[in-house]
């Protein structure tokens, strides 16, 4: 990410990041830290790339987040100057609020072309799919695996043949006790589940091509 900081990214390639699930709301935190006057300003990125990681990073509605870019604002004149019509108001007929409009409208049309999550709450899904495995239906770990690459905004499914349970963005959110049932139910999967293997290995042609 700090090499991403020193290169020319525009408003709208910044977007990609930020819908490619690259760029989080967590990263605002460490982008503002890093800008001149942060606590570990950094010397060489780029100043416009930074400012549009920052504003993407940025959530409008997260009081923290406000009063975090408001402090770097203060610290920071290029970054004050993004934020001039939040922080000094402009007049509706100005050029930067005709510039502002237009900006705004390149975004929304960017996220109205966005297809909507796959699943809104896969966590939901893991806790019910985990259910019915404990209770005996095996088939349901395997199904519990496909919640646990996802997570609220992903709007695909991901690589089905990525077998890191650990490395999934389900059992990151998931707390000690749900990992420890995930866990359990992959063994008696293991021990339990029904294979036809046996009717394809070394056969030609493979169903599965």
């Amino acid at each position: 990410m700090l090499a991403l900081c020193a290169g020319a990214l525009s408003r709208i390639e910044v977007y990609a990041y930020r819908r490619a699930g690259l760029l989080l709301d967590s990263d605002l935190e460490w982008l503002l830290s890093i800008a001149p006057g942060g606590s570990n300003a950094t010397p060489g990125l780029n100043a416009e790339t930074l400012c549009n990681l920052i504003e993407r990073a940025f959530v409008i509605d997260n009081v923290a987040h406000f009063e975090a870019l408001y402090a770097a604002a203060e610290r920071w004149p290029a970054l004050r100057a993004r934020y001039t019509i939040w922080f000094d108001g402009v007049r509706l007929d100005s050029p930067g609020a005709a510039q502002a409009r237009e900006q705004q409208e390149q975004l929304r049309a960017l996220e109205n072309s966005i297809p909507p999550p796959i699943v809104p709450d896969p966590a939901s899904q893991v806790l019910a799919r985990l259910a019915e495995a404990e209770a005996g239906r095996w088939q349901a770990w395997w199904q519990l695996t496909y919640y646990l690459m996802l997570t609220p905004k992903s709007r695909a499914l991901a690589y089905d043949l990525d077998y890191f349970i650990t490395a999934m963005p389900g059992w990151a959110e998931a707390d000690d006790e749900l990992r420890r049932r995930i866990t359990v139910s992959a063994e008696r999967y293991l021990t339990d589940a029904e294979t036809s293997t046996d009717a394809w290995l070394g056969h030609n042609p493979c169903p599965f091509k």
